[in-house]
């Protein structure tokens, strides 16, 4: 179980996950976490989220920083 002060969001209609690329695999599932001293990355790749025709790519780096096109 996760800790009480962590922030979990959840993707709500018409939004939706349409990829992942974590760890350098596609489709991969599972957590991601961040170190709560450090802010590294337990994995570090791609999320996609899209809404019918129009995505956003979040991208996650080794140091901890997150980005988005």
């Amino acid at each position: 179980a996760g800790a009480g002060d962590n922030e979990e969001i959840n993707i709500v209609d018409p939004a939706s996950i349409t990829d992942v690329t974590l760890g350098g695999v596609s489709g991969a599932s599972g957590e991601l976490y961040f170190n709560r001293l450090s802010g590294v990355p337990s994995k570090t790749g791609t999320i996609t989220i899209a809404i019918s025709s129009y995505s956003k790519t979040v991208t996650i780096s080794a140091t901890g920083a997150a980005s988005s096109n």
